[in-house]
């Protein structure tokens, strides 16, 4: 991360920061749909305390798989694209923020990343080098994905749709992340003591028709906890579908999963830990509750330091 110093602002610092060591201590449990089996890979006695498991778990890849990458402390696939997209947007200057310059970095930089390329890197890839440009070189995806980009836009204080589209030209995902991105520039830039719930509270009524209902559903749901919420969205909105739905990278059930943990938590390692207890997607959506609850509540140093990104 080598223009982190460049961040003069300290809430914008802070909101990376919290991005950064969410993802590092959600990665070894990441994407574990069982709620049991998850719980059955937390090495801690104290099964509550899931974060920088030292089990890697995910069954989707693991450091085997790509040398060099996913070892403890370090970032995600998901914390990877972060940074690459950070570094994009900084390398851009202000004259050159524009999706057709994000498509052309991007592209170079998955020529050569090593990790794990997602859905959406690999349509992008093959929509880019089919000669697709801004903005039908992007992935018709609606993934969490989107959250990362919010946060890069926040921090540079750039227009988010380019950096959406140039990778996810999806309408749902780009609904979604303007609602978060209006949640974390609100909360970034509120001087003064204002609960996330109210500032969301004055959002609300500015949402796009496309998540109205669901924002309606999460506030009659909110006192449940959030893996018994992620199940009554799914049986309402996706019924019959497969129970994994619900807690997958997919828009909207992702901004709502983030929405409904960072209104509950009581804290970063709080907020942090039962994202990660939802199981699923939990890096992802772990990014995006640890940038807003970063500005509310201090960052375990302890978990700081264990985050190698940050320490490198």
């Amino acid at each position: 991360m080598k223009y982190i110093s460049s961040i003069g602002d300290e809430k914008k610092k802070k909101a990376l920061l919290g991005a950064l060591v969410a993802d590092a201590a959600s990665l070894p449990l990441h994407w574990i749909y069982d709620p049991q089996k998850l719980r059955d890979a937390i090495s801690s006695t104290d099964k509550y305390k899931c974060e920088f498991n030292s089990v890697f778990s995910c069954p989707y890849y693991s450091p085997k798989d790509f040398p060099g990458h996913y070892e403890l402390g370090q970032p995600s696939p998901n914390g990877e694209q972060l940074l690459a997209m950070f570094d994009i947007v900084y390398e851009c200057g202000n004259d050159d923020q524009n999706g057709d310059n994000y498509a052309a970095k991007f592209r170079t930089w998955l020529n050569s990343y090593t990790g794990r390329k997602d859905g959406p890197a690999e349509i992008f890839e093959k929509n880019y080098d089919n000669g697709l440009r801004y903005p039908k070189c992007g992935a018709d995806d609606d993934q969490a994905m989107v959250f990362f980009k919010a946060i890069v836009a926040y921090i540079f204080n750039v227009e988010l749709e380019p950096l959406v589209r140039f990778h996810q030209n999806n309408d749902i995902a780009a609904d979604c992340a303007e609602f978060y991105f209006s949640l974390l520039n609100a909360a970034g830039n509120f001087h003064g003591e204002k609960s996330i719930r109210s500032l969301y509270n004055e959002l609300k009524g500015d949402a796009s028709v496309s998540l109205k209902e669901h924002l309606d559903f999460l506030e009659i749901n909110l006192e449940s906890p959030t893996n018994e919420f992620a199940v009554a969205w799914g049986e309402k909105f996706k019924s019959g579908s497969s129970s994994m739905v619900p807690i997958s990278c997919h828009n909207p059930q992702a901004l709502l999963r983030v929405l409904h943990v960072i209104f509950r938590a009581e804290s970063f390692e709080d907020g942090i830990r039962n994202n990660i207890l939802v199981a699923g997607s939990n890096v992802l959506s772990g990014i995006a509750v640890g940038a807003i609850l970063a500005l509310y509540y201090d960052i375990p140093e302890e978990w700081i330091q264990q985050t190698k990104c940050i320490q490198e």
